[in-house]
């Protein structure tokens, strides 16, 4: 996003660390997904991804699919994939043998859709990333003011709350450690708004915060309604 990967490209070579970087695709060809490949290394200043995934689902194609996998064959990449929306999507892609061995999905206390086909991604290889484990900052909207077509989520989100406040912890802790502790999960992307964001989130008490999870009832806070889940339908 942005020009993040020239940053992150700079950040590595001056300090000498090296990072996992998964970078995203809105490729329509085969060539033009190579050259993308191509074109976030240079930026990287990197030999390598971690993984590349495609931005878009509906995205996909026999050319993409094999390019991707061209990448993997050569180095270029660890792993390859989707960004995905839908568990149908996932469904799809594991009954039609597609090589990827990465998906990105929408996992949160709210979003659980994906949660029951971990097992089956996990026996097929294939890491699971998750991501708006905030659900695109809906957790974080005045209750009270939330837009019509969002209002069916104020009761779910105050039963969070009262959650939060019954265990002295923030939104944020509980909402980062149910991604973290599900089993499959990879990794769980995050956006940061500034170096004290990231403070924050880092400073999570994870320990408590899965005790609570742990022992708590979350039915009450689960959505089921995917034009709430789903943030291009808002």
């Amino acid at each position: 996003y942005g020009d993040s990967e020239t940053v992150i490209g700079r950040f590595c070579r001056e300090t000498g660390k090296r990072l996992r970087v998964t970078t995203q695709l809105t490729a329509r060809t085969g060539d033009h997904a190579a050259a993308s490949v191509e074109a976030s290394l240079d930026r990287l200043g990197s030999s390598a991804l971690y993984g590349v995934l495609v931005h878009d689902f509906q995205c996909l194609n026999a050319d993409i699919i094999d390019s991707l996998c061209r990448l993997r064959t050569r180095g270029l990449t660890r792993h390859i994939g989707c960004s995905l929306y839908y568990p149908s999507e996932l469904l799809w892609i594991m009954d039609s043998a597609i090589p990827f061995d990465m998906v990105q999905v929408p996992v949160s206390l709210c979003d659980r859709r994906f949660i029951p086909l971990f097992e089956k991604a996990a026996a097929r290889g294939i890491r699971i990333q998750a991501r708006s484990v905030f659900l695109q900052g809906l957790f974080f909207m005045d209750r009270a003011t939330l837009p019509v077509h969002l209002k069916s989520a104020a009761r779910p989100l105050l039963n969070l709350d009262q959650l939060c406040r019954e265990n002295r912890l923030g939104v944020y802790e509980l909402c980062l450690a149910y991604a973290a502790r599900q089993s499959g999960i990879d990794s769980v992307v995050i956006g940061v708004d500034s170096l004290e964001n990231l403070k924050q989130n880092l400073d999570t008490d994870w320990e408590r915060a899965s005790a609570v999870l742990s022992a708590g009832d979350l039915d009450d806070i689960q959505i089921h309604d995917e034009d709430i889940l789903v943030p291009s339908r808002w």
